[in-house]
């Protein structure tokens, strides 16, 4: 009987202590399960934070490098550009001036070729003219200096017809007024005697 009892007992226990230890076991694989999702989903997180911070910080890195790169290519791009412009700019220049000022010195060389032949074509004819006028005035000046000879030789002539007149009068005049005449003698002893010369088309004339 009490073997009966303790088998009847046992197979009632049994399943209770294997539902219990069933129960147990899945409430600690649930328990187990939970605290590993958990886990999982933490270090999920974590991974995922730092991830995302590896990643942002890389990213940052591509960008600030990518920047520089870039930064640096477009400024080196810009420089060539400029470079080529300037170089194109200031060669168009260059040459739009040189041809520009050999425009402007043949048109001033034909000017003043053409104003010189005008000076050189009015300075023969000044030259000219003036050659002229200095030999009328020569010629006239040679008429006048001859014409002064000719009335200076009529003067000294008529002079000398005085000088003579005067001799007579004093010797008709002599026999009535000796004193008189011998003053007039004295004053007429050495008579002014007028002599002229033609020197350097100049009339000299010499009174002694």
């Amino acid at each position: 009987m009490p073997v009966l009892v303790l088998t009847a007992v046992f197979l009632f226990v049994c399943p209770l202590i294997f539902m219990g230890i069933v129960t147990m076991w899945m409430l600690l694989k649930q328990k187990i399960s939970d605290e590993l999702s958990t886990c999982v989903t933490k270090i999920k997180h974590e991974i995922a934070d730092d991830l995302s911070a590896h990643g942002t910080k890389i990213a940052n890195e591509l960008d600030a490098k990518n920047n520089t790169t870039i930064t640096a290519e477009i400024e080196r791009i810009l420089t060539d550009v400029y470079k080529k412009l300037t170089a194109e700019i200031n060669t168009k220049i260059s040459n739009e001036l040189s041809t520009r000022l050999s425009e402007i010195n043949t048109e001033l060389n034909d000017k003043l070729t053409a104003e010189i032949k005008k000076i050189n074509s009015r300075d023969a004819g000044y030259a000219s003219e003036a050659q002229k006028l200095f030999n009328d005035m020569a010629t006239r000046i040679n008429n006048i200096e001859e014409a002064y000879y000719n009335n200076f030789a009529s003067v000294n002539a008529s002079i000398e017809a005085l000088q003579n007149g005067l001799i007579q009068h004093y010797a008709i005049t002599r026999r009535n007024q000796p004193i008189e005449a011998d003053l007039l003698s004295f004053l007429l002893s050495s008579p002014p005697a007028y002599s002229h010369s033609y020197k350097n088309n100049k009339v000299i004339s010499i009174i002694t």
